[in-house]
C-alpha cells in the first residue's frame, strides 16, 4: 500500500475537491471516509500514461522529463514566448475536466500558460485567446455544462457567418461507441458551427472511444 501511494504522489498532485470538507466516517465491512473527494493534477513533466498497460514506455518517459526540464529552463530565459490560451471543458463524469487540467499542465512544460472553464462560461465571451474545447455527448445531447453553448453557437452559427472571425480553436471530443447512432455527436457538431461561423481550426479535431483507448488517440492529440 505505502508503495503505491509513493507512485500515486511520484506523479499527480492531490488536493480536495471541496477546500471545507469535513472528515464523516462510513462503517460498512470497513472503516472509510464518506463523500470525500480529491482531484488528481498530473505533475509538471509526468507522462499521463506512463507505467500504464498501452500507456508510454519508460525511456519515452525519461525522454519527456529531459524535455520538460529544457523547457522549463527555455521559459525562465525568456518569460515573454507564452502564449496564453483558453481551455472549455463540457461533461457530466469529470473525464473532460480532466483532460482539460492534463493539456493545462503539458502546456506549462512547454512555458505556455492556460484558464480552464466549463463550455458555458464561453457563451457569448470568445475569448481573445486560441481556444480548445473538450467534450462529450450524452445520447447525443450537450453535457449540463455546455447546453448553453451549444444552443448559442447554433443560433450564432445560423445568423452571421463571420461572428467568429479571427478566433482559432481546436476541438477534442469524448465518447463511447455504444451508443453508436450518437457517438461523438457533439464534439463533431461543436467542431463544424465553429467553423461555419468563421473560426479557423488550429488543429484536427481529436476523437477518443472510452469503451476501447481513451489516453492512447489522446496523447497522439
Amino acid at each position: 500500500m505505502l508503495i503505491n501511494i509513493a507512485l500515486v504522489l511520484q506523479r499527480f498532485q492531490l488536493e480536495l475537491a471541496d477546500p471545507a470538507y469535513e472528515l464523516e466516517l462510513k462503517s460498512t465491512l470497513t472503516i472509510k471516509p464518506w463523500n470525500f473527494r480529491m482531484k488528481v493534477r498530473r505533475r509538471p513533466g509526468k507522462v499521463l500514461t506512463v507505467g500504464i498497460p498501452g500507456g508510454v514506455s519508460s525511456s519515452v518517459a525519461k525522454k519527456h522529463e529531459e524535455q520538460h526540464g529544457h523547457a522549463q529552463s527555455v521559459q525562465a530565459q525568456d518569460e515573454s514566448s507564452n502564449a496564453p490560451l483558453s481551455i472549455f471543458f463540457g461533461g457530466n463524469t469529470g473525464t473532460c475536466e480532466a483532460l482539460a487540467e492534463d493539456l493545462k499542465t503539458k502546456l506549462a512544460d512547454h512555458g505556455l500558460s492556460a484558464s480552464i472553464g466549463s463550455l458555458d462560461t464561453l457563451t457569448e465571451h470568445t475569448p481573445d485567446r486560441p481556444v480548445v474545447i473538450i467534450t462529450s455527448s450524452y445520447e447525443g445531447l450537450p453535457p449540463d455544462n455546455a447546453k448553453k453553448f451549444v444552443a448559442w453557437l447554433e443560433d450564432v452559427s445560423n445568423k452571421n457567418t463571420s461572428a467568429l472571425n479571427g478566433v482559432k480553436y481546436a476541438v477534442y471530443g469524448v465518447g463511447n461507441s455504444d451508443w453508436a447512432s450518437t457517438f461523438h455527436r457533439i464534439p463533431k457538431l461543436v467542431h463544424e458551427l465553429m467553423k461555419k461561423a468563421g473560426a479557423a481550426e488550429v488543429v484536427d479535431i481529436g476523437l477518443s472511444d472510452v469503451k476501447a483507448d481513451l489516453f492512447g488517440p489522446w496523447e497522439d492529440w
